[in-house]
Formats: structure tokens, C-alpha cells, sequence
């Protein structure tokens, strides 16, 4: 991260100028829920199952109410990083088989079209 003061002439204000490198991520990000989360098979009943499971013994009905959020953010992350991971990398090896299919039909296409026109 790097800063700096800019000077600015007829105001009693000054700016500032800040720059972030985005290619790394801060240890405490907040945590985010994805939308697409929720088309994967399963997730839902092992979020129920994990909600259940998770049983801190406090007095404080808030506590533990927090005390179960943190946890189950825990094990969605590691959900992410683990199984999801995998499927987006057969999600992208399935995409990149269907184009290297496509492409080879619309070579064939291409040629069988090129001949017709000699005819």
C-alpha cells in the first residue's frame, strides 16, 4: 500500500492519494456469502446438518447464536476451498472440451461448405 499528500491550490483541504495492490488478500476479510453457493447440490442439507451439529454450551442465547456463525463460517470456507474448488476445475475442463469440440465441428462445417460452392 502506498499513500500520498497532494497539494491543492485556494482550499484549506488536502488530498490524499492512496494505492492498494488487490493481488493480495487481507487475512481478515469479511466473510461473503455467494449466490451461486446455492446451486450446488447438497449444500443446503450440510449447512442444516453443521447448524445442528454446532453446540456451544453459553448462558447467552447471543453468544451462542454468534458462537455458531463463527463456526459455520469456518466450515463453509473450507467447503469452498476444498469441494467447490474441484468442481469449478471440472466445470472448466468440461468448457474447454465442449469448445475444442465446437471447433472441430465448424472446421468440418467449414470445409464441407467450401466444397458445395465448387460444385
Amino acid at each position: 500500500m502506498e499513500s500520498s499528500i497532494l497539494t491543492c491550490m485556494g482550499s484549506d483541504h488536502w488530498l490524499g492519494r492512496l494505492e492498494v495492490d488487490l493481488k493480495t488478500r487481507p487475512k481478515n476479510c469479511p466473510f461473503k456469502f455467494e449466490a451461486f453457493w446455492l446451486r450446488a447440490q447438497g449444500l443446503l442439507k450440510r449447512i442444516e446438518e453443521w447448524w445442528i451439529g454446532s453446540d456451544p454450551q453459553c448462558r447467552n442465547s447471543m453468544y451462542t447464536f454468534q458462537l455458531k456463525i463463527k463456526e459455520l463460517n469456518k466450515k463453509l470456507r473450507k467447503w469452498n476451498k476444498e469441494d467447490l474448488v474441484t468442481l469449478s476445475r471440472k466445470k472448466m475442463r468440461l468448457k474447454e472440451k465442449w469448445w475444442k469440440s465446437k471447433k472441430k465441428s465448424s472446421r468440418r462445417g467449414g470445409l464441407m461448405n467450401e466444397s458445395k460452392k465448387d460444385c
